[in-house]
């Protein structure tokens, strides 16, 4: 039959002869065990940090590109607008030409109205140019932009699903402790208000 007092005073006896040597194999594993845990832990944070990154980078990449496209789309824009200008001041300058030369005064009423059709033509053609929807040049850009802001919206979820999972190993324990110690932070996630995706200005 086991007896519980003798054990208790065996014990008492062993732990007085060898209390030093238990305690330090019982620190030993202790810390061996905190440095394994450490290591999982630190190589856990380290991957979700690497994949945060990345898609961070990506996404970037993406705004960068949609950036490119706006100033591209603007100085086409701006072009026209000097090609407008050019036209108006061209047809200006021929109707004054019409008007006011004495060789207009030898031209054929039915020549000098056919003159004046093709100069109003022409005047409508550049007050309608910036417009003009069948511009193949315009149509690519605007559907790169479209694209553009598609990637950015795909690149922004995977952005923010990996700094959810990054945050749950962070925040949750013993992730968080050692998080801590490690010296890993929590991320924030991208939305509509960060800085890293307002607005570009138009260079």
């Amino acid at each position: 039959m086991f007896d519980i007092v003798s054990f208790a005073a065996k014990a008492k006896i062993f732990f007085e002869e060898h209390g030093k040597l238990v305690l330090a194999i019982g620190t030993v594993l202790f810390g061996l065990a905190f440095f394994v845990e450490g290591v999982f832990h630190y190589n856990r944070l380290s991957s979700w940090a690497t994949v945060v990154a990345h898609y961070k980078g990506n996404t970037e990449k993406e705004l960068q590109r949609r950036n490119n496209l706006i100033n591209q789309i603007f100085r086409l824009f701006n072009k026209y607008s000097v090609f407008e200008e050019k036209m108006f001041k061209s047809t200006s300058n021929s109707r004054e030409w019409l008007n006011k030369t004495e060789l207009s005064q030898g031209l054929k009423s039915v020549g000098k109205d056919e003159f004046n059709k093709t100069l109003t033509s022409l005047a409508a053609l550049a007050e309608q140019y910036p417009e003009l929807k069948a511009t193949n040049l315009v149509q690519d850009l605007m559907t790169e932009f479209t694209i553009s802001e598609n990637r950015i919206a795909g690149a922004k979820e995977k952005f923010n699903s990996s700094v959810g999972a990054y945050n749950q190993c962070r925040t949750t324990f013993p992730g968080n402790l050692y998080g801590l110690i490690l010296g890993f932070k929590v991320q924030e996630y991208m939305g509509s208000e960060d800085e890293l995706i307002k607005v570009p200005q138009i260079n």
